[in-house]
């Protein structure tokens, strides 16, 4: 019983951390496109894990002049479905 109020204290610190860690960082980097590098670095995630999201249809991606890049909203739509709260 501890343990599982401990483990809840700690996710929703967790969570506070990452929204004010977000919120720090988004505004100051902000673009409408991200190549694949930056939006992994974003999700903190590996290039192919975002490539592996792609192919899921988890995420989507726009192409500007023949180059595949991924939307800021598609970014924070993904952070947001990762931390509803």
């Amino acid at each position: 019983m501890r343990e599982k109020k401990l483990i809840e204290i700690l996710e929703k610190k967790n969570a506070e951390v990452l929204k004010s860690l977000l919120s720090k960082l988004l505004p100051v980097v902000r673009k409408k496109y991200y190549s694949y590098k930056e939006a992994a670095e974003i999700l903190c995630i590996s290039v192919e894990g975002l490539k592996t999201r792609l192919k899921r249809g988890q995420m989507f991606r726009v192409c500007n002049n023949n180059r595949p890049l991924i939307e800021a909203s598609e970014i924070e739509r993904f952070l947001k479905a990762q931390n509803p709260d």
